[in-house]
């Protein structure tokens, strides 16, 4: 099976309290509030902090160069009773050859400790296996982050490593703990 998404439009994935959908540059104010939270870069190395003015919409923008590239795709995950935007589930460092990908998520704080990422993380995982054809999943946290930790433990990724001083954070260097996953159908398959 050949990973092929380029050209094709990223659907709704539907759960039972979310709709993860494709961002769209509406979203770039409630984006830009929620990640000028001291907390969401304490806990996501990717995230600069203070963040930047103007980079919600920036990054926004550059979603769909990731997608038509094959390198990524970026959801927002809202919940479904009244649209409210509660943070980002994405399939990162896609490699299509090897059938491979990185989940990277993030929720605002005020979300936290309620099951939304756990869920967003679940229907982008099923989609990218179900409809993109990948067969292995990583995922990396700071180590100190054990609730980043468990999200990626109840989505099925088991420990595989710990990457001693890997990421800068607030200005310090931290160990990240490595999770992977790879399906039954990647084991089995002919071409690997």
């Amino acid at each position: 099976m050949t990973l092929i998404f380029s050209g094709m439009q990223l659907p709704n994935l539907n759960t039972a309290r979310l709709v993860v959908r494709p961002y769209v540059i509406q979203d770039a104010p409630t984006v830009q509030s929620m990640l000028e939270d001291r907390r969401i870069a304490a806990m996501c190395a990717s995230i600069p902090w203070p963040y930047p003015p103007g980079a919600a919409e920036e990054w926004i923008g550059t979603h769909e160069v990731h997608h038509d590239q094959l390198t990524g795709v970026i959801f927002a995950a809202t919940r479904r009773q009244d649209d409210a935007l509660l943070g980002t589930v994405s399939l990162l460092d896609i490699h299509a050859a090897d059938r491979r990908a990185e989940v990277g998520y993030w929720i605002a704080a005020e979300y936290w400790n309620q099951g939304y990422c756990t869920e967003a993380l679940q229907a982008l995982m099923a989609f990218a296996r179900n409809t993109l054809g990948i067969t292995r999943i990583t995922g990396r946290c700071l180590a100190h982050n054990r609730a980043s930790a468990r999200v990626l433990e109840k989505c099925g990724l088991l420990q595989e490593g710990l990457l001693h001083a890997h990421a800068r954070s607030e200005g310090k260097y931290h160990d990240v703990l490595a999770f992977g996953v790879c399906w039954p159908e990647r084991m089995h398959s002919a071409d690997g």
